[in-house]
């Protein structure tokens, strides 16, 4: 079915309205998770920097451990939210009644952490070789979990396929990711459930399937 961004709007809205409960608890867990996984992160990079400067060894070694915990938490915390929320998402998409837990329960983890990890290094690149060389790489890998957790195929697979999603619908894709850009900035998480919705709808009429109504 064609896509149009005012159709996705007003589906997103119903469907938010109709699970907003288990939409904003998964987001809520996030930022639970979240929190956490950062602050290992900080106090790894603090206890790091510290130590460097002071040339203790030791404290060299257990900066760069809790860094690194810290980082791998965030990814899979990351991995986490994106497995869980976008299944419930999917599920909303397919018709299939959803509770709270729709949203937290994981979907292809272990796929989806590989994914999370190959997406953060490929933005991390094109940022050092372009300025918005990771911006480029954020949007046309937008749809990358989604086809993960909507076919089961694997990490690699599911970039390529969000990438020819995109190419293939390259102007609904950008004036969409413009839309989502300018939701998140000016309402912050709280816009996370409905503007997750808007690219659940497009990933499925970029993709040729259907929505629940």
């Amino acid at each position: 079915m064609p896509y149009s961004l005012d159709t996705g709007a007003r589906w997103a809205w119903r469907k938010f309205t109709d699970n907003v409960a288990g939409l904003f608890v998964g987001v809520l867990v996030l930022m639970a998770l979240s929190t956490v996984a950062m602050l290992f992160t900080i106090v790894g990079f603090v206890v790091l920097m510290g130590s460097a400067s002071d040339s203790e060894g030791a404290g060299i070694a257990v900066g760069i451990v809790l860094l690194v915990l810290g980082i791998l938490a965030y990814v899979g915390v990351s991995a986490y939210f994106a497995s869980a929320y976008t299944g419930g998402l999917i599920d909303i998409a397919n018709g299939v009644p959803t509770t709270t837990s729709s949203f937290l329960r994981p979907r292809y983890f272990g796929t989806v952490f590989a994914l999370v990890l190959l997406q953060t290094l490929a933005v991390l690149a094109g940022s050092v070789v372009f300025c918005v060389g990771g911006i480029i790489v954020s949007f046309f890998l937008a749809y990358a979990v989604m086809v993960v957790v909507d076919k089961g195929v694997g990490a690699i697979e599911a970039m390529k396929t969000s990438v020819s999603l995109v190419r293939g619908h390259l102007g609904d894709a950008f004036v969409l990711f413009l839309v989502v850009t300018a939701l998140t900035m000016v309402i912050g998480v709280l816009a996370t459930p409905f503007v997750q919705l808007l690219t659940v709808f497009a990933y499925r009429r970029f993709s040729g399937q259907s929505v629940a109504v």
